[in-house]
């Protein structure tokens, strides 16, 4: 997945990024290539009226937002 040096500054400082078991940049909780489809619809968000298919934004985005947020809740 391309990120640029902002974005991966970013991702990583909300815990938003993990390496899959093959070594690829995932989003957390998010396959490869639901992430690089989750990549485009970041990429596009100020002109998402002409999303073919937000509810899949939304879908993508409650896997991610789940699976992160369980991710950085401390361990006891």
């Amino acid at each position: 997945m391309d990120l640029t040096k902002d974005e991966l500054a970013y991702f990583g400082d909300i815990g938003a990024l993990e390496h899959d078991c093959f070594g690829r940049l995932v989003f957390i909780g998010l396959s490869f290539e639901e992430s690089w489809e989750f990549k485009r619809f970041h990429d596009t968000y100020l002109t998402q009226e002409r999303w073919i298919n937000p509810e899949r934004y939304v879908e993508l985005m409650v896997k991610h937002e789940r699976a992160r947020l369980r991710s950085s809740v401390p361990q006891h």
